[in-house]
């Protein structure tokens, strides 16, 4: 019984084994480790791994941060190893993560966004899943506002086939607008009532408050990864506002492009 499990311990290790450790850390608090390079970009922030000694003792490191595929370098939440990390002990990718990996699937959403009017500061939105925002709102949008069914259908970029989360918004922003014209691109979510007439009720998962600088080469990052207000429901849709603020002229335009990257886990 003894040796199949020793055999069992050694197949586990041999096939989940990352990568292993290159450089000695001493007994006590750590927040990194020095190890060979994985070779594949597979270790992403919140994996949990097993750190393995060549004399049995393992210890769960929660990862701060992604490790390409040519890191050296892993960190973790702070943890305080009982013994000292020899050099050859092990990073072991556990099974939890494995099935996770497996079992998760991704897909990808994107809005164009071309504004050429707005010098009122209301929130507009896509002209029916069209690039040009030309549908005034008539007033500037906020958290937990209650808007027409219809907009369901009429305004959303994404809609859950099924429980799903939006893990990271990424995209890039300019305008011709001189100093002080600057506008504020909003996320937002929320749940149609389907076979009803049920006002919805809108969720912010992310504004970017843009300020200009006065130059149409300069591209404004927008990225984030959400970690409140960004799961959904089946069917709940996702969509995007922008409204223009400060000192607003006439004639000017803003353009952005943004991907959404969103998984369920089946």
């Amino acid at each position: 019984m003894g040796v199949a499990i020793a055999n069992n311990n050694h197949r586990f290790l041999a096939s989940n084994t990352i990568a292993s450790v290159s450089a000695a850390t001493a007994a006590g608090a750590a927040t990194t480790l020095t190890i060979t390079a994985p070779g594949i970009e597979i270790l992403k922030a919140g994996d949990e791994v097993i750190v393995v000694t060549p004399f049995g003792y393992a210890a769960t490191l929660t990862l701060a941060g992604t490790v390409t595929a040519a890191g050296t370098t892993l960190r973790f939440t702070s943890i305080t190893f009982a013994f000292a990390i020899p050099i050859s002990s092990r990073i072991v990718y556990t099974g939890k993560n494995i099935i996770t990996q497996a079992k998760t699937k991704f897909v990808y959403a994107q809005q164009s966004l071309y504004l050429t009017t707005g010098t009122n500061g209301n929130d507009y939105l896509s002209a029916y899943g069209t690039s040009s925002f030309s549908i005034n709102t008539a007033t500037t949008l906020s958290n937990g506002d209650s808007k027409p069914n219809r907009w369901a259908s009429q305004y959303g970029i994404f809609v859950a086939p099924e429980a799903c989360t939006l893990s990271k918004i990424k995209g890039f922003a300019s305008s011709n607008v001189g100093s002080g014209d600057n506008a504020t691109i909003s996320i937002w979510k929320t749940t149609p009532n389907a076979d009803a007439t049920t006002n919805l009720t809108l969720t912010l998962v992310k504004a970017f408050d843009l300020t200009s600088q006065n130059n149409q080469n300069h591209l404004f990052d927008l990225e984030d990864s959400p970690t409140s207000n960004n799961t959904l429901a089946e069917g709940d849709i996702i969509f995007v506002s922008i409204k223009r603020t400060g000192s607003i002229s006439s004639g000017k335009s803003w353009y952005a492009d943004i991907g959404f990257d969103i998984y369920s886990i089946r």
